[in-house]
């Protein structure tokens, strides 16, 4: 009966094992494809969090970049229009005037290869002054013959710019060059600004014109952008300046409608709708940014209607898929994970897989979460409640010269956070506020000690860091930006100080001026202005060459500083012309003596360039409140005896006879 009974024993046996390893497997296998599907989801989420947050990056330091190099420019445009040499070609069109100009185009030309070219414009849009600039081709700067300057008064950019008010600044679209009516060949990339210049009544003589050469701004561009994704830069009507393909850019200089918005109008639509961001389409990742050249410079109409759009784009095969299948990795622990399900049985068996797999699972992610944070460009550090350091990635260490092991549980605020405002306490830090105010801390005015002691300025950004919406801590994003900042300073200096002798410019020298004026009065002091001259400087220039003349200028400022007191002011004006201010001074005999010191040191030899040359000056003084009681009235009592001692036979300083308003 047994033996009868043993094969329907062994068929129960069989189907039991089989219906609980369905009873079992099944469920599991559910729960676990759940889970994956999740964990894929959440790591394809997070990689596509930090694909945008790095494109976003990029985007904004090819923005700085972009707007630097325009404000850069502008700044350059406004030091020529204000130079004498300029000034004096629109009182009086004459050869000498002419000359001048040229030569200051000449010499501004060859110290900025980025200038195509330099232009002076009269008001009726014909070409009076232009330089073409031929550095980076190893070319000296040319001034173009007469009979080759060209009317440009059909042009867009001279109608605009001649329609602005003194002080404003015209900004281009950025474009191909276009020569006797033809886009130059091979083509060269433009940003054109100008600015109007009006003579002393008030009428329009004309337009100063610079010509940037694009190309280096959108090779830098793309250096910057185009490692990993495809770069475009766009104008504000959706052209492409850099697009995906050579044969797409600059249509619209040959009447080719808008590309990037014929070819994505959706997303070109979004962009026009905020500045920043990025948009998922099944053409990939866009990020964008937006950049307004010049905004504060030029006028308030053109500033949110002239826009460049900066634009990645990521394909879809370089997108993290969110598909189990869709990467070898998550394919690869799924069918794992099955097969593993089918090979053991029971609930012991499936509490096993369950804690090997979810170890598999933690430290890939823990894997990946150290990759993420060991390719941020930006120093990381993650803060407990009390601000101690927990965690940090490589860069952070770079950064602070701190390993991570020597780091780990110290007080971040104590050891490396330097506040602006001294004796600052540990429980008013912003940084370590913001796990009691849970809102996030941004700042570009932060410093940061590295483990040698050093300090370097640093901006960060600061969020809360929370579980089960409790914030625990606080993760900290930090960059170095001193860089930056000395950049920002280059540019300041630049702007107020002449690029051969260093010495302050004539915009420096006006706010110096008005601060000395303005203590005089209050203190009913005196002040003298001095006008100084070379005499036979063209001799010296044209023997030795613009290099020599060159040497000259600088080697005169370095004299006219040893010549006067520390708290004088010497400035070079352009050409060979240098102002002086000597601010409270007790008499005009201290003054006098110092103009006598002037005339006799720069009468002595000078060595430039192998050779004995000797010049001389012409000094023109003016006091204050003896000649003038104001700016203009005081230069021009100075300049007016300067030229006097140029009359009285050079070598010499005169002081000026005008009489002031208190000696009426």
């Amino acid at each position: 009966m047994e033996e009868s009974l043993s094969p329907v024993s062994n068929w129960l046996t069989r189907y039991s094992k089989h219906k609980l390893f369905l009873v079992s497997f099944l469920p599991l296998a559910l729960i676990f494809t759940l889970v994956v599907k999740l964990v894929v989801m959440t790591d394809s989420r997070a990689a596509l969090n930090s694909l945008v947050s790095h494109q976003a990056a990029r985007l904004e330091t090819a923005a700085g970049i972009l707007d630097a190099s325009v404000r850069l420019v502008i700044s350059d445009m406004m030091v020529l229009a204000e130079t004498p040499a300029l000034q004096a070609l629109t009182r009086q069109k004459s050869a000498e005037a002419l000359k001048h100009t040229s030569r200051l185009f000449v010499a501004f030309a060859g110290e900025k290869p980025i200038y195509d070219q330099i232009r002076y414009l009269d008001a009726g849009g014909m070409e009076i002054v232009r330089v073409n600039n031929g550095a980076e081709s190893g070319q000296k700067p040319q001034v173009v013959p007469a009979g080759q300057l060209q009317n440009k008064s059909q042009r867009y950019y001279f109608r605009d710019t001649a329609a602005l008010k003194a002080g404003e600044v015209y900004l281009s679209p950025m474009d191909l060059n276009i020569e006797n009516n033809m886009v130059e060949e091979p083509y060269k990339p433009m940003l054109r600004m100008g600015t109007p210049v009006y003579r002393a009544d008030g009428t329009l003589d004309g337009v100063i014109i610079l010509n940037l050469k694009a190309e280096a701004l959108i090779r830098r561009f793309t250096g910057i952008l185009g490692e990993h994704a495809q770069p475009m830069l766009l104008n504000n009507h959706a052209d492409w300046l850099v697009g995906p393909d050579a044969e797409l850019e600059w249509g619209f200089m040959f009447g080719h409608p808008s590309g990037f918005s014929r070819r994505w109008p959706a997303v070109w639509q979004a962009m026009l709708e905020q500045d920043r961001g990025h948009i998922t389409t099944q053409a990939g990742l866009f990020s964008f940014n937006t950049v307004y050249p010049g905004r504060g410079e030029i006028p308030e109409r053109d500033q949110e209607t002239f826009f460049w759009k900066t634009v990645t784009l990521l394909s879809p095969e370089q997108l993290p898929s969110s598909l189990i299948f869709g990467n070898p990795l998550s394919a690869t622990i799924y069918m794992g994970g099955l097969l593993f399900l089918m090979m053991v049985s029971g609930y012991l068996a499936h509490i096993i897989a369950g804690r090997r797999w979810l170890h598999g699972v933690i430290e890939y992610n823990t894997f990946q979460y150290r990759e993420i944070m060991a390719t941020l460009g930006e120093g990381v550090l993650v803060l407990d409640f009390d601000g101690a350091v927990r965690e940090m990635n490589p860069e952070a260490e770079r950064l602070l010269g701190w390993s991570r092991r020597d780091l780990l549980g110290q007080d971040a605020h104590a050891l490396i956070h330097q506040h602006p405002l001294d004796g600052m306490d540990s429980e008013d830090c912003p940084i370590r506020r913001v796990v009691i105010t849970g809102e996030t801390y941004r700042s570009e005015d932060e410093a940061f000690i590295r483990r040698d002691g050093s300090r370097f300025l640093a901006g960060v950004t600061a969020a809360p860091l929370t579980r089960h919406g409790v914030v625990i801590g606080t993760v900290l994003a930090f960059r170095d930006i001193t860089e930056i900042r000395q950049q920002q300073e280059e540019i300041r200096h630049l702007a107020y100080h002449d690029t051969l002798t260093g010495l302050p410019n004539r915009r420096l020298l006006l706010d110096r001026l008005e601060m000395a004026l303005a203590s005089a009065r209050r203190h009913s002091t005196c002040l003298a202005l001095m006008y100084v001259d070379l005499d036979n400087f063209k001799e010296v220039n044209d023997s030795t060459g613009h290099e020599g003349g060159d040497e000259l200028l600088r080697q005169v400022a370095t004299h006219l500083g040893w010549a006067v007191r520390e708290t004088d002011t010497v400035t070079r004006q352009g050409g060979d012309e240098f102002i002086i201010l000597l601010p409270d001074i007790a008499n005009r005999q201290q003054a006098e003596e110092i103009a006598g010191r002037l005339v006799s040191r720069l009468a002595e030899p000078f060595s430039v360039l192998g050779h004995q040359v000797s010049i001389s000056v012409s000094v023109g003084v003016a006091f204050y409140p003896d000649n003038a009681g104001d700016i203009d009235s005081l230069m021009k009592a100075a300049d007016g005896a300067m030229y006097e001692a140029k009359r009285s036979g050079k070598n010499r300083y005169v002081i000026s006879a005008v009489r002031g308003p208190g000696n009426l």
